[in-house]
């Protein structure tokens, strides 16, 4: 049901979390107030003479009694926020009660309108209308209101006592803020001292600790009010349960862009200032890494002319800058500066996923208000429902037809589902346009013996991410943790098997992106715990696991494209491809990163695809010739080069049937090959786990069912 009112005030399960952890703040300082006396009692014991003895005496009395107020402030704090949690959920009651009377009430009300408004003529207009202002009369008893300008009223005023409470709580907790960096000797009042007060609070309750030389950036968050006062006690876990449940603040989070200081570290060593003069200089604050982050060079990406991997300089000195911090201060940087972290190339893997967890929390608020945006404008021009309608001036537009609706709710419950789950390991991620991202389900450990990279075809998009991440998963749930498995939609892909699909433009800008992808995948395997493990896969013995890239339908267009980039990949999957790549009619016509890939490819006998491999159409030579040069502009780039089976060296293998062993037709065979248990997924399943896979022995003809993997 649509509702008429917004909810009042925060969530009232947040307020009493927020609460918890204040009063838990207020025990742990009454602790270290009560340490630190024990300790001066003990120093003034052990030193009794001496002029420095009552000086640390006292200092060490002062910091107890700061220690103190501040476990006093935090109390104080706590229960002026629990006192919030019963008015929050009180209101939260009446909100939903006044959209009920608002729901009833404009019902009855149109209908009486209706039924008034009726053919007077008609012998029967009185009596419906006297049971429509009988209904009326109901609902106005039934809801206590007169009308539902009545309920509006009533939700404004509820809204200003509301907003009036919440007011008093927040200017008592100003002032609370404000009492605590007056404990603090040499604090004075203002935000500076307020900075203060909360740095210290955070180092006395371990939070400092945790967040290291990331403390200053986050006591300046909590200056401009962007983060709460605690978040000066916070460690990374604490930062990102907060985040998710205030999606507000994760959108500020991924605004922000760091901004390199003056005199801040150098690009090759960002934890020393350019100008010291001594090699063993105390590491500089954090600050640094923003400059780190502000100045390093845009990683190259991949062109047809360029060799080997032109990125890895950018790769190899971001990946150092951040081994040069702790855990802890790696996850605080995703977390601080998420929008330029979620997608860096080099970033460890752990580190892009904190980072893009934040930009799809702020991605769902995003997406609902252009959602609601352009329904609200379709509504009112009268679009909703239409495919076209020629506009002033002959001009097509465009409309929020159903399918529109259709596919932006599920880009919506999509979102909302990865913001719901922090544990996703989201390594890209761009919510603009059909959305894009890539996302590795499972770990790199020690036994992992293959990597996969799948890449959907035509109509993938974000909404419909969930389907290829299961079947990625399907693969990774069957190695008993010998697969870890990457779901690839690094861009748009196309929208239209018609329209897009026969066409190489998609490849051609998609292409780039995924060689770029593969030598980012390479380096988080060689720094991980798999990356030292030696496989023995099909009379090869590799160092690390191998990674295997199989391109489903339109995406093997796009990983035959990706190998004129310089690809790195052990093996090459072509399942039901639209092609080997634009212009590739040999194997020749491929530049491979590694001299040593294998090559497979899948396709079902009965699968349509195969009248659409190897369809390119030739613009040079006689042909050339003899075709106007304006249906060459449009058979330029159509077709994805040739049948990946007529590749030299290519092996063919076995995916004609289901997973219930009878021959897959027609149209099912093209996805069908991919369902858990068929003779295609189980031949990639081999691959994947290093097992020698089913070839087949005759093109075209389907062949005897597939044995089960031993």
């Amino acid at each position: 049901m649509t509702t008429r009112f917004a909810v009042i005030g925060d969530e009232p399960a947040a307020v009493e979390a927020q609460s918890q952890l204040w009063r838990g703040l207020a025990r742990r300082m009454a602790e270290v107030a009560r340490e630190v006396e024990a300790q001066a009692g003990a120093v003034s014991a052990a030193w009794p003479e001496g002029s420095a003895a009552p000086l640390a005496v006292a200092e060490a009395r002062r910091c107890g009694d700061a220690a103190r107020e501040t476990a006093h402030v935090h109390a104080r704090a706590a229960t002026l926020l629990a006192g919030l949690v019963q008015p929050l959920t009180r209101w939260r009651r009446q909100v939903e009660q006044l959209d009920d009377a608002w729901q009833v009430l404009t019902h009855a009300e149109g209908q009486a309108r209706a039924a008034r408004e009726a053919d007077l003529g008609d012998p029967h207009s009185t009596a419906r209308i006297a049971l429509a202002q009988q209904r009326l009369d109901l609902a106005r008893a039934r809801t206590g209101h007169m009308s539902a300008v009545a309920v509006a009223t009533a939700y404004d005023t509820l809204r200003r006592d509301a907003q009036g409470q919440v007011g008093e709580v927040a200017a008592r907790l100003s002032r609370l803020a404000a009492q605590g960096a007056g404990a603090v000797p040499g604090a004075g009042a203002g935000l500076g001292g307020v900075s203060r007060y909360r740095t210290e609070l955070g180092l006395l309750a371990g939070g400092a600790r945790a967040q290291g030389r990331l403390a200053p950036e986050v006591a300046r968050l909590v200056d401009v009010g962007v983060l709460p006062s605690e978040a000066a006690g916070w460690d990374a876990a604490a930062f990102a349960a907060y985040v998710q449940v205030r999606p507000d603040v994760a959108a500020q989070l991924v605004a922000r862009r760091p901004v390199a200081g003056v005199g801040a570290g150098s690009w090759s060593s960002p934890w020393q200032l350019t100008d010291s003069a001594s090699v063993g200089a105390t590491p500089q604050p954090m600050s640094s890494f923003a400059s780190v982050l502000a100045t390093s060079p845009p990683a190259a990406d991949p062109t047809l002319t360029s060799a080997g991997d032109p990125g890895w300089p950018h790769r190899l000195a971001v990946r150092e800058a951040f081994e040069a911090l702790t855990p802890s201060e790696q996850q605080l940087v995703a977390l601080l500066w998420p929008g330029a972290v979620g997608n860096l190339s080099g970033a460890p893997f752990s580190v892009r996923a904190i980072a893009n967890h934040v930009r799809v929390v702020a991605a769902v608020r995003e997406q609902e208000e252009a959602n609601q945006s352009k329904a609200r404008d379709a509504w009112h021009e009268g679009e909703v429902g239409q495919d076209a309608q020629t506009g002033p001036g002959g001009s097509a537009r465009r409309f929020y037809t159903a399918s529109h609706i259709d596919r932006d709710r599920a880009h919506l419950a999509e979102l909302r589902s990865l913001a719901a789950d922090p544990s996703r390991q989201i390594l890209w991620f761009d919510n603009a346009g059909d959305g894009s991202l890539v996302e590795l389900h499972g770990t790199l450990t020690p036994a992992t013996v293959g990597v996969g990279v799948f890449v959907p075809g035509t109509t993938a998009e974000l909404g419909g991410h969930e389907a290829n991440a299961r079947r990625s998963r399907s693969w990774v749930d069957a190695s008993d943790g010998k697969v870890a498995m990457v779901t690839w939609m690094g861009g748009d892909l196309p929208d239209s098997v018609i329209r897009d699909a026969p066409f190489r433009d998609y490849a051609d800008r998609l292409a780039p992106k995924l060689a770029a992808f593969s030598h980012d995948l390479r380096q988080e395997i060689d720094h991980s715990a798999a990356g030292l493990t030696e496989v023995h896969t099909e009379g090869r013995t590799l160092m690390g696991p191998a990674v295997t890239v199989i391109g489903h339908s339109y995406g093997g267009a796009v990983v035959g494209t990706s190998e004129q980039y310089g690809l790195d990949a052990d093996n090459v999957m072509h399942v039901e491809s639209a092609g080997a790549g634009h212009d590739v009619r040999d194997i020749a016509d491929l530049r491979p990163g590694r001299c040593d890939v294998r090559r497979y490819t899948i396709t079902a006998a009965t699968d349509p695809i195969r009248f659409a491999q190897g369809s390119q159409v030739p613009t040079e030579g006689l042909w050339g010739e003899l075709v106007p040069g304006e249906v060459k502009d449009v058979l330029k780039d159509y077709g994805h080069g040739a049948d990946p089976g007529d590749l030299s060296g290519i092996q063919e293998l076995t995916g004609d049937r289901g997973a219930d062993g009878r021959l897959l037709n027609g149209g099912e065979a093209h996805s069908g090959v991919l369902d858990e248990g068929a003779e295609g997924w189980r031949n990639i399943q081999r691959v994947l786990n290093g097992v020698p896979p089913i070839r087949k022995s005759v093109r075209g003809i389907p062949g005897l069912p597939l044995p089960a993997l031993p």
